[in-house]
């Protein structure tokens, strides 16, 4: 697997952190390595009337984690705040507008405030 280049949240960051201590601690000589291109979360997106639980995967959390409470960023800030770009970001970007999560009007991204369609999340 390719080297993860992906920014996490402080939060989630000091989660990874912990988790690589008690990891230690309770594991010695083994090597722990992160695939951030792995695996799923939850986010939960509260809109006005509803909440939703959405599975995704960790790229996909990190957008929408950093288009938190109505930032609008252009590509290259959004690129450098999670730290995927080319292909990577490009895939992760159109898998958010084609779920109408996040919207992306002249290369400037930001979450939709109203809640996604049934059927397109």
């Amino acid at each position: 697997y390719p080297e993860c280049t992906l920014v996490l949240p402080p939060l989630l960051a000091r989660a990874k952190v912990e988790f690589e201590q008690w990891y230690a601690s309770h594991h010695q000589g083994r090597k722990l390595h992160w695939h951030c291109d792995l695996g799923s979360c939850a986010v939960q997106a509260k809109y006005a009337t509803d909440t939703l639980v959405l599975d995704v995967v960790p790229a996909q959390a990190c957008f929408l984690l950093v288009l938190d409470d109505g930032v609008c960023l252009s590509r290259e800030a959004l690129s450098t705040k999670v730290g995927l770009d080319g292909a990577s970001f490009d895939t992760v970007a159109a898998s958010l507008i084609e779920a109408r999560l996040i919207v992306c009007e002249d290369d400037v991204y930001e979450a939709t405030r109203k809640r996604p369609v049934n059927g397109t999340v």
